[in-house]
This record gives structure tokens, sequence and C-alpha cells, in this order.
């Protein structure tokens, strides 16, 4: 499923459009929208930014278990305007969270919020702070190295994060939530090897 819209072209595979309506459907207490409220503001931060800096058109890609937002301008964009745009996303989810995320109904939202913004600063693969990384290393590193930097340090960090979860599991008993967003990380850091880009 394809749109076209002025500045942007949406491309929805038909997995991902049913897992997202099976999703919604038994989203009894509004977390599930919650979390897609919070990452397509994100998203949504980082497409004005791309915008901003001289994108004329963006596509995205939303698969089953991938999301890609394809940004043909970011070798003619200074490092730092790559830095900015990578940051808008987490600044964005932080600024909700502080707007929202104290009291009452928007508790969820505002959380949901935090979480995500502070999950992508994490150096990870091709997440935000994983980016803002490999711009910096770039600097001082050949791409392949900076690539090697990246998978050692986010395979110290998924460590670090599936200590968390076995914690999480421990302490709850039941929440498995944390584990297989790390199994999937790690899958996805195993299958796409050294694959790092700026934006």
């Amino acid at each position: 499923m394809k749109i076209d819209l002025y500045f942007f072209r949406l491309n929805i595979s038909y997995p991902f459009a049913a897992l997202l309506a099976l999703a919604l459907l038994f989203d009894n207490d509004g977390r599930i929208s919650c979390c897609i409220l919070a990452a397509a503001l994100h998203e949504a931060a980082h497409i004005a930014a791309m915008l901003v800096f001289g994108n004329t058109r963006v596509n995205i890609d939303l698969r089953l278990l991938d999301f890609k937002i394809t940004d043909t301008a970011s070798h003619n964009r200074s490092d730092l305007q790559n830095m900015i745009i990578s940051l808008t996303g987490p600044l964005i989810n932080i600024l909700m969270y502080f707007l929202f995320g104290k009291t009452g109904i928007w508790l969820i939202l505002g959380e949901a919020n935090l979480a995500l913004g502070i999950f992508n600063a994490v150096p990870l693969l091709n997440f935000d702070g994983g980016r803002i990384l490999y711009i910096l290393l770039r600097r001082f590193f050949s791409e392949q190295v900076c690539a090697k930097i990246l998978n050692v340090i986010a395979f110290a960090a998924l460590l670090i994060m599936y200590n968390f979860a076995i914690g999480v599991i421990i302490n709850t008993g039941y929440n498995f939530s944390l584990l297989i967003v790390c199994v999937y990380l790690t899958l996805l850091l195993i299958f796409k090897g050294e694959q790092c880009t700026p934006i």
C-alpha cells in the first residue's frame, strides 16, 4: 500500500498493517496507542528536520520487522546538520514527556515518549545515538573501523540490556517485553552486520 503526499511517500506492507490493526484491536488500556503516537512524533520530528535541511522528498517504508526512512540528501549536509536530525527524534519525545508525562490520562503517553526517547539515544545499530556516535567517530576513523567500533559498543549495550531484562523478569515474574526487544536487536545486529549509515 502506497500513500503519496507532497513531501513524502509512505509504503506500508500488508503484514505491518495487519499487525498494527491487531495490536490496536487488543489495546484495552491505550498503552499501544500511546506507543504508536510516541513513535509517530519521533519520526515526524526527524522528517521535519530533514525537510528543513534540504530534503525535498522522503520515502518511508513500514515493514513487519523494519522501519526505514530513506534520506537521499544526507551526504549533501554537514555533519552538524545530520547530528541535529538524529537528535530531533529523542528530543521531541523527551519534550512530550515534560509536557504530558506527569499525571492523569497523559501519564501513559508521557512515559511512552520518555522510554522511546531514551531508548533511541542509546548508541545501538542504526538508532539515533548510534548515528550520532558514527558521525563523531567518522572524523577520526574509516567507515569500516567506525562500524566495528559501533558493533562492539552495541554488543556491550545489549549485554547490559539483557541484564535489565532478566531483572525485570525476576521482579515481575511475567514481563518478557524487554527480553524480546533484546533478542530482536541481537538478531538485527547479527544479520545486518556492519550496516551503519549517518541517517
